[in-house]
């Protein structure tokens, strides 16, 4: 079996931006390079340094904690001074310029990967182009987030709140806006991301390996199947039978998704990728970690959003 993550070190990520940096503008633009925190939780302890509120801040993305990750924020009006000069350990700051725009989550080029796999027992051919089925991997699934997202979607929301165990009257609506619009969208959104993997499981069908995740089973095909394009489901989605099938099971229809006791959760529906094709470089190496065993250090680029750990996982099909 193998393993990654052993250390902060062997998971690198670098945001590749694509934003326009200026001499002057209303937002200020830093790189972030932080080791073992949660994106999240930089943002709230900078603001709280800073004694602003937080939406003053925006992220291009939301990266793993257990990593080494380089990634970029804005701060609307603020002296660029006073930022640099924060002081937190294992986190670093550096000023980058001035820009007329917010950074946006998925407003990136691309992200850039280094990512060690130890233990393994023999060394096999990896190939330089790969395309790899763009599946959502177990971060978009920690702790409950889809089973709070399919909660709120059918209006359960005293059902929701006994498995939060959060101590609440029967005001449900008013409870649910006091944790926060993101957090609740981030639930929902999970369970939109487990019914797009049920999707691509099922449209593999033929000539595939399984590996199994935290929320079912992921197929990965043997061939170059051609890439298309798989709604994430919302009211406005046009259903193929596939999806029609899986949403039969769930018990869930598009009406669902127009949560009108939260109206600021209702969302149009977008497309993902089905694959996504991957450059890939390797170097083989003995793993001082493991005895008698080798390591492979694996870089590669991926657009906001993909999963290194797909990849990782179709390469060593575990």
């Amino acid at each position: 079996m193998y393993l990654i993550k052993e250390k902060p070190e062997d998971f690198l990520v670098e945001e590749i931006p694509k934003f326009e940096i200026k001499d002057k503008g209303d937002y200020s633009y830093f790189l972030l390079e932080k080791r073992l925190w949660e994106t999240k939780k930089v943002v709230r302890e900078i603001c709280k340094k800073l004694r602003i509120k937080e939406k003053r801040i925006n992220i291009s993305g939301i990266k793993d904690r257990n990593a080494v990750t380089k990634q970029y924020f804005s701060v609307y009006k603020i002296d660029k001074t006073k930022v640099e000069s924060l002081n937190f350990k294992d986190l670093k700051i550096k000023f980058i310029g001035y820009g007329d725009e917010r950074l946006r989550l998925g407003g990136i080029k691309e992200n850039r990967f280094k990512i060690v796999v130890r233990n393994l027992d023999k060394k096999i051919k990896i190939p330089s182009y790969l395309r790899v089925e763009n599946y959502f991997d177990d971060q978009r699934f920690r702790e409950k987030n889809k089973i709070l997202g399919k909660l709120l979607l059918k209006r359960d929301f005293k059902q929701f709140f006994l498995i939060s165990n959060l101590d609440i009257d029967n005001d449900y609506v008013s409870n649910l806006r006091k944790i926060g619009k993101w957090k609740l969208q981030f639930y929902i959104n999970s369970y939109q991301s487990w019914l797009f993997n049920e999707y691509l499981s099922e449209f593999i069908k033929k000539d595939y390996f399984s590996v199994d995740y935290k929320e079912g089973t992921f197929l990965f095909s043997n061939k170059k199947l051609k890439n298309f394009k798989i709604p994430i489901v919302s009211f406005d989605t046009k259903l193929g039978g596939i999806y029609k099938n899986i949403l039969k099971k769930e018990g869930i229809n598009l009406n669902d998704f127009l949560i009108r006791e939260l109206p600021e959760l209702i969302n149009e529906g977008v497309t993902r990728d089905a694959f996504v094709d991957v450059e890939i470089k390797n170097k083989y190496s003995k793993d001082e970690l493991h005895e008698g065993k080798y390591k492979c250090l694996l870089e590669f680029g991926l657009k906001a959003g993909s999963y290194a750990t797909i990849v990782v996982r179709k390469i060593f099909k575990v």
